[in-house]
This record gives C-alpha cells, sequence and structure tokens, in this order.
C-alpha cells in the first residue's frame, strides 16, 4: 500500500511539473519552450514587439533548428518581419496570426529555412510571388490565406518547391490550377476549399509527377473526374464535396489502368449504386472513402469484390444484404471498416462482426442493438 501511494504521489508531482514548465513557457521565459531542438510558444499572447528578443533567442542557440509559434492573433508584419533574420532555423511555423505579405517576403530572402507552415494568415499574391521567386523552402503550407490565381502560378516555376504544397482554402481557379500543373518539381499537391472546376482538373490530370492530388470541395464535375481517371500516376486523390460529381464520374475510375490506392469521394450526393458498381472494376485501389453518399446493398457487394483494406461507408443506405457481401472481403482480418449510421439489422451486424476484421465501427445503424 505504501509502495502505490508513494507511487502515486511520484507520478502525481511528476505531472505537475510537467504543467508548470508548460505553464511557464512564454516570450517572457523562452527556455521553458525548447523541447529538443524546437522551440514552441503556443502559450499566451505574443505581440509585434516579442520578435526581436524571440529572434536573438534562437539566434543565441544553433542547436535549435525549428520553430512553431501560433496562435497568436496580435502578431502583425510589424514584428513579423524580425523572424527573417533567424539564422539557423530550418523548419519555421507560424499560424494564425495578422501576418502578410510584408513577413512572407522577408521570410522569402531567408537562406536557411526549408519547411513553411504559415497556415491560417492574411497571405495574398504578393507574398505567395516572393516565395516562389526567392525561397529555398522545398515544403510549404500556406493554407487559409488570400492566395489567388496569381500567387499560385507563381509557383509553377519554383524550382526548390519539390515536395509539397498545400494551398487549400484560398482563392485559386481553373487559371492557378492550370498553371500549377506545369510546375517540374511538386509530388504532393494540395488545392481544397478553392474554385476548382473542369478545365483545372484536367490540366492536373496530365501533370505524372503528381502522386498525391487533394481536390475536396471545389467545383469539378465529371468531365475534370474523367480526365483524372485517366492519369495513371496518382497514388491519393481526393475529390470528396465536389457535388456537381455523379455516377458517371465515378464509374471512369473503373479503369484498372488507374494506379490508386487511396480515393476519397465523400459527400456527393449523385454517387449511387451505379457508379460504385462500376468502379468496383478497379482492383488497385486500396483504401476506399465513400461517406454521405447513396450507396445500398448492390453498391456494397460491389466494393466487397474490390482489394480494399480500408473501407469508410458511413451515412449511406447499406443494410442486411449490404452487410453480408462485405463480411466476405478477401482477408478480412488485414480489413478496417467503418460502416456507421447505415440501416443494418441484426443479421447484418452479426455478419460483420464474425468476420474478425482488424476494425470494425457499427454505430448508428437503427436497427443494431
Amino acid at each position: 500500500m505504501k509502495k502505490a501511494l508513494y507511487g502515486s504521489i511520484a507520478l502525481a508531482v511528476l505531472l505537475s511539473s510537467a504543467a508548470y514548465a508548460e505553464d511557464n513557457c512564454s516570450v517572457q521565459n523562452l527556455n521553458e519552450c525548447i523541447n529538443g531542438t524546437d522551440l514552441t510558444i503556443d502559450n499566451g499572447p505574443v505581440l509585434d514587439t516579442d520578435l526581436p528578443n524571440v529572434v536573438a533567442f534562437l539566434n543565441q542557440h544553433p542547436d535549435i533548428d525549428s520553430l512553431h509559434i501560433g496562435p497568436a492573433i496580435n502578431l502583425t508584419d510589424a514584428g513579423g518581419v524580425a523572424l527573417a533574420k533567424t539564422q539557423f532555423v530550418k523548419e519555421m511555423t507560424v499560424t494564425q496570426t495578422q501576418i502578410g505579405d510584408a513577413t512572407v517576403s522577408a521570410l522569402a530572402l531567408n537562406p536557411t529555412l526549408e519547411y513553411l507552415d504559415l497556415e491560417d494568415n492574411l497571405i495574398g499574391d504578393m507574398g505567395a510571388k516572393a516565395l516562389a521567386a526567392y525561397s529555398h523552402v522545398s515544403k510549404l503550407l500556406i493554407n487559409g490565406n488570400l492566395i489567388g490565381d496569381a500567387g499560385a502560378a507563381a509557383f509553377a516555376n519554383d524550382q526548390y518547391l519539390n515536395a509539397v504544397l498545400d494551398l487549400t482554402s484560398n482563392r485559386i481557379g481553373d487559371a492557378g490550377a492550370i498553371a500549377l500543373a506545369s510546375n517540374a518539381h511538386i509530388t504532393d499537391l494540395f488545392l481544397g476549399g478553392n474554385h476548382v472546376g473542369n478545365d483545372g482538373a484536367a490540366s492536373l490530370a496530365k501533370d505524372v509527377k503528381l502522386g498525391t492530388l487533394h481536390l475536396e470541395y471545389n467545383e469539378i464535375g465529371d468531365k475534370g473526374v474523367s480526365a483524372l481517371a485517366q492519369n495513371t500516376n496518382l497514388i491519393v486523390l481526393n475529390l470528396a464535396g465536389n457535388e456537381k460529381i455523379t455516377d458517371a464520374g465515378i464509374g471512369a475510375f473503373g479503369s484498372n489502368q488507374s494506379r490508386l490506392k487511396e480515393l476519397y469521394i465523400d459527400y456527393i450526393d449523385d454517387v449511387t449504386d451505379a457508379g460504385i458498381v462500376k468502379l468496383a472494376n478497379n482492383k488497385h485501389i486500396s483504401w476506399l472513402s465513400v461517406i454521405g453518399a447513396e450507396v445500398g446493398d448492390r453498391g456494397a457487394a460491389a466494393i466487397a469484390t474490390m482489394n480494399v483494406t480500408d473501407l469508410n461507408l458511413d451515412s449511406n443506405h447499406i443494410g442486411n444484404a449490404g452487410a453480408i457481401a462485405l463480411s466476405k472481403l478477401p482477408n478480412p482480418t488485414f480489413v478496417n471498416l467503418s460502416i456507421r449510421y447505415n440501416v443494418i439489422g441484426q443479421e447484418g451486424i452479426a455478419a460483420l462482426k464474425a468476420a474478425h476484421y482488424a476494425q470494425l465501427d457499427v454505430e448508428g445503424n437503427n436497427r443494431a442493438k
């Protein structure tokens, strides 16, 4: 009993000390913000007047090569430009602030930065152009800003951006997507939550370098999807929330010429069994997500013939017959299946559980007990 009590007290003291150290982390006490080679300032306000001291601290600690700041809603360009004076930082994250083009234009001239995460700021086309023209950054996350087609087009000739470009939730349309398709280095492109339509999708479909393409919540229809289905190099494709897509577009992925491994077609009302039956001819897809569509038993039975290992069919219209068909998926012990909020009854639930999936979630089926 004494040993157990002593252990509990020691654990409480340890957790209290960790919490105390975290609470003490602030721009006034930067030593408490260090974790290995990372400096993270996310506790308490960060003001423009604090940044010169933060930069001076970093330049006195060459072993710190990563900086994280945010949320910091009071931080603006007046202080943000000081961040460009860091000498040893390779990875920088500055999120949910009011910094804009002036800060980014200064950061673009920093020769040591290799990774930038500038999510949810006020960066526009001018900042994007500066990054594209001068920055040596190879991985850039600049989602949730104010970048339009002109800013996106600037990245078309960026020779250093050779891995990831995240422009999710900006103001990019077909012109920007068409320009980005000509970049010779980007392999992972994120354009969700923009205004890309069929023309932009068709241009991106011709980009043989892309392995991962996120186009969720844009304005793409069947014509654009059919073009994307002809790309034989894409591994991951997200088309969720493109409400103009119908079964005709989804069926285009039924070709076995596609190398797609992961396909996301969630929240598209016009995806029904007819499109899924054609899609099921593709035996390369191993990760399929069709949430919030109109898939029923016939579609589920078709999916059961695929070689999926991760499958999400939440919020559809699948009943007992579809569940029983899915219980016969090849190698179910290696399959993760989520089939929540359908209309599966006791018989279907029992069949699914008997299949011994690696993971199974049947929550919300309205006749399951």
